[in-house]
């Protein structure tokens, strides 16, 4: 017979949620600057610290992933925090608006909103 173990309130091996802030469920499209290629991607959960993401393709595991929601026109700088083929986790450590003065590294990024913004309004 398997028992569950309990969590009561004076129990010590209660979870311990990591998350810094609030997760939401979302299914929302994006891109990724995975090394010198721009893939699809789509966020599941995003909250103001992390998301958790899925690749269109295989992309390297360990490292900075700059991505890219396309709806709301943000690029997230962001590293892999964990790797679950073909969903990652990521710890978001900026947000730079598209709209405004973007660094060069995230061109293609900026590109690929213009585009998708461009096919919304044909």
């Amino acid at each position: 017979m398997t028992s569950i173990p309990s969590i009561a309130d004076d129990d010590s091996t209660a979870l311990v949620e990591r998350r810094l802030g609030r997760r939401h469920r979302v299914f929302l499209g994006g891109k990724a600057l995975a090394r010198d290629r721009i893939i699809d991607v789509t966020f599941r959960d995003l909250s103001a610290r992390g998301a958790r993401l899925i690749v269109t393709e295989p992309i390297a595991h360990a490292g900075e992933l700059p991505v890219l929601i396309l709806r709301e026109g943000l690029i997230l700088r962001s590293r892999i925090i964990w790797a679950r083929p073909p969903m990652f986790g990521l710890e978001i450590r900026e947000a730079i608006d598209v709209r405004g003065e973007c660094p060069e590294p995230f061109v293609g990024l900026v590109d690929a909103w213009r585009a998708w913004e461009m096919s919304r309004t044909d």
